[in-house]
C-alpha cells in the first residue's frame, strides 16, 4: 500500500547499505514480492558430493527417478508398416569393455575436486540462511531489518547465472573448453575467449592472436567444420560472435529464443553444413541462413517424440562428420536426428531414432567411433564418474532400405569403482589412511574415443587430470581374456603418496557424571544369557526309546524311523562294497600292465 502522507513518519539515521536492490521505502506486499521472486532463483543445491549422484530430475509430483522410468528403444517406419518386428530385433552390444586402467601418473595429491567448488559455495550459502519467512502486515511504515537480511542473503549468490546441480560449464581448472582446428586453439573461460596459433619450425609454440571479453558468461565455443577459418562463441543471453581468423573481425548476431531468466540458459552453434548453421537451446534446434544470418527452420518437437517432458531437456549434441545425422542427447533419451533440410523438396529434420539411456544424472559428453564394419559406436557420459554408457547403431542408418534393423539396449560397462571393490575383495587397497575412493569419483571433464588396432578405446579424464582407458573386445573372445584391472589399480595407488597426518587428542571427555549413575552387576547374573531366546532342546536317542515304552508316542513313528536308520546302514554297506571292489580292479589292472 502507498503511503498518502509522509509528514508523520519518522526520520531514521542513514545507515550502511547491505542490499541495494531491496527499496526500504515500499510496503510489506511488495517487499515480500520482490523477495519471492528472487528466492525463486535460487534452486536447492542437494547433490554436491560425487558419491550422491542419483537426482531427480522432474518436478515434485513425480515419484520415480528419471533413470528409472522404461523406455524400449523405438524407430521410425513409413506409413505402410504393418507393425511386425523380426525375430532378434533388440539385441545387445557386442563388444564388452575391461576394467577401466588409469594410463597418468597422479597429480594433484590430496587436492579437492575443482569442479565442485561452487556447488559446495551455493549449498554453504543456503544453509547460512536456513530460517522460516514470515509474513507481516502491509500497514508496516519502514522495512524490517529482518527483509534487509534477506535480501542481503540473496545479493550474497556466488553465481547468478548458475543454478544447476552439477557445474554445466566447467571442463577444467581456468580453463573451461578447449577446442581446436588445423593450426589453431581456443580457450574459452567464463568471461573471455583466448585464440591461439602453433606456428614454428624448431617446435611447437604458441601465439596469442585475440583475447575477446564478454560481461555475460560464456556458454559455448566451437569451429565451424566447413568453414575451417570461422570461430563460433555464444554466450546466456544467445548473443553469437562469429570471429573469422583469418581477417581477426567480429561479427555479433543476436539469435532468436525466448528464455525467462539468464540461470542456466544453456546454448551452442554448431557449423557442419555449408549453408547454415546450428543453434541448440534447450527444448529446439533453429537453423539459420550462413549468409543472412536469418533463421529458416525451426524443430521444436521435442514434447512429441518423448513420454515424459519435464524429464527431457536437450543437454549435448554431437554432428556426425560427413554425413547429416546428429546424437541428441537430453536427460531421459539419446535421439538420432535426420539433419536434411530442404526447401525446395519441403525437406524437414525429424528425430529417426530413440534410446532411453538410463544415466543416473544429466550427460555432458557425447562421442562417437566406428565400432564393426558398418556400425559406430556411441559413447554417453555425464559429469558425475563414473555414470556412462555405450550404444551401438548402424552407420548407413539414412541412406539403407532397410528399417526393421535390430537396435541396441545401453552398456554400462565396469567402472574404476568396480575395480576398487573387487580390489578390496581380494584384499587389496585396504589402507583407511589413502581414501582412494575420493580420488575416483571426482567428476568428469573430458571424454574421447581413439580407435585402437582391433577395437575402439574410450578415455575418461576427471577434474584432477587422471585418465582412465576402457577397452573394448568382442564377446566371442570372452574366454581368452584375461582382465588385470584389479593388478593395474593397485599398483596405480601405490604412486599416490598421501600426506601422513599425526592423530593427536583434541578433546577429553568427562565421564564423571555418566560414572557415578552406572550399578555394579550381580554376581549372580549370567553373561552372555538372553532370556528372550527360545533354547533348542537335545535328545539323546535312549530318551526316544523310554517315550515309546512309556506310550507317550505311537509305535508307527518307532518303526518308520527303524526303517530309515537300516535304509542308511545298507546304502554305506553298499558304498564301501563298491569302492572296495573298485580298489581291487585297479590293483589288477595295474598288475596286467606290469
Amino acid at each position: 500500500m502507498e503511503l498518502e502522507s509522509k509528514a508523520k513518519v519518522k526520520k531514521i539515521k542513514t545507515g550502511e547499505v547491505i542490499a541495494e536492490s531491496l527499496d526500504n521505502t515500499a510496503s510489506v506486499g511488495k517487499i515480500m514480492t520482490f523477495l519471492d521472486s528472487r528466492r525463486k532463483m535460487i534452486r536447492v543445491y542437494r547433490y554436491v558430493s560425487s558419491l550422491t549422484r542419483q537426482q531427480r530430475q522432474g518436478t515434485k509430483e513425480e515419484i520415480y527417478e528419471h533413470f528409472n522410468v522404461a523406455g524400449q528403444p523405438l524407430n521410425a517406419y513409413n506409413d505402410d508398416w504393418d507393425g511386425g518386428l523380426p525375430s532378434g530385433y533388440f539385441e545387445n552390444l557386442s563388444h564388452k569393455s575391461l576394467l577401466p586402467r588409469v594410463i597418468t601418473e597422479p597429480c594433484h595429491i590430496g587436492k579437492e575436486d575443482p569442479v565442485t567448488e561452487i556447488l559446495q559455495a551455493k549449498l554453504n550459502r543456503k544453509l547460512s540462511r536456513a530460517k522460516s519467512y514470515r509474513w507481516m502486515d502491509d500497514n508496516v511504515l519502514y522495512c524490517p531489518k529482518y527483509f534487509v537480511d534477506v535480501a542481503a542473503h540473496l545479493e550474497t549468490d556466488p553465481d547468478p547465472f548458475f543454478g544447476e546441480s552439477y557445474n554445466w560449464y566447467y571442463t577444467g581448472q581456468n580453463i573451461f573448453e578447449t577446442v581446436y582446428q588445423q593450426n589453431y586453439i581456443a580457450l574459452r573461460a567464463k568471461h573471455k575467449v583466448i585464440i591461439l596459433k602453433i606456428s614454428g619450425s624448431e617446435g611447437i609454440k604458441l601465439e596469442k592472436l585475440k583475447e575477446i571479453e564478454s560481461e555475460l558468461p560464456c556458454t559455448n565455443i566451437s569451429f565451424d567444420e566447413y568453414h575451417k577459418n570461422i570461430l563460433y562463441i555464444t554466450t546466456l543471453d544467445y548473443m553469437l560472435s562469429i570471429v573469422n581468423l583469418d581477417r581477426m573481425t567480429c561479427r555479433k548476431v543476436k539469435l532468436r529464443g525466448k528464455f525467462l531468466t539468464l540461470t542456466d540458459n544453456w546454448s551452442s552453434v554448431i557449423g557442419s553444413e555449408r549453408e547454415y548453421y546450428l543453434h541448440v537451446t534447450g527444448d529446439a534446434l533453429t537453423f539459420y541462413d550462413k549468409r543472412t544470418n536469418d533463421p529458416v527452420q525451426r524443430w521444436k518437437s521435442l514434447k512429441y517424440q518423448t513420454d515424459l517432458v519435464v524429464c527431457n531437456r536437450i543437454l549435448a549434441t554431437k554432428y556426425c562428420q560427413g554425413k547429416p545425422q546428429m546424437y541428441l542427447g537430453t536427460t531421459h533419451h539419446l535421439f538420432l536426428m535426420d539433419m536434411r533440410y530442404s526447401t525446395k523438396t519441403n525437406t524437414k529434420p525429424k528425430a529417426i531414432m530413440r534410446w532411453t539411456h538410463g544415466m543416473r544424472s544429466k550427460m555432458t559428453q557425447i562421442d562417437i567411433g566406428k565400432l564393426d564394419f558398418n556400425k559406430e559406436i556411441i559413447c554417453l557420459a555425464s559429469h558425475w564418474a563414473p555414470d556412462m554408457c555405450f550404444l551401438s547403431n548402424y552407420s548407413d542408418i539414412l541412406t539403407s532400405n532397410n528399417e526393421l534393423r535390430s537396435v541396441s539396449m545401453p552398456y554400462r560397462p565396469p567402472d574404476l569403482l568396480d575395480a576398487y571393490n573387487r580390489a578390496q575383495r581380494k584384499g587389496l587397497c585396504c589402507n583407511l589412511y589413502e581414501p582412494v575412493i575420493d580420488r575416483l569419483m571426482m567428476a568428469v571433464t573430458g571424454l574421447s574415443l581413439v580407435q585402437g588396432e582391433d577395437s575402439p578405446r574410450i578415455l575418461l579424464q576427471n577434474s584432477l587430470g587422471d585418465i582412465s582407458c576402457y577397452s573394448l573386445y568382442p564377446q566371442y573372445r570372452s574366454a581368452y581374456i584375461e582382465d588385470d584391472g584389479v593388478e593395474q589399480l593397485y599398483e596405480w595407488t601405490k604412486k599416490l603418496n598421501w600426506e601422513t597426518k599425526r592423530f593427536e587428542a583434541t578433546h577429553i571427555f568427562d565421564l564423571s557424571r555418566l560414572w557415578n549413575s552406572l550399578r555394579r552387576i550381580p554376581d549372580s547374573y549370567e553373561l552372555g544369557y538372553r532370556p528372550y531366546i527360545k533354547r533348542r532342546h537335545k535328545f539323546n536317542e535312549q530318551d526316544i526309546y523310554d517315550t515309546y515304552e512309556n506310550g507317550e508316542v505311537d509305535t508307527a513313528f518307532l518303526e518308520a524311523w527303524q526303517e530309515k536308520d537300516e535304509n542308511e546302514e545298507i546304502t554305506l554297506h553298499q558304498t564301501e562294497t563298491s569302492y572296495r571292489h573298485s580298489e581291487a580292479t585297479n590293483m589288477e589292472l595295474s598288475d596286467d600292465e606290469f
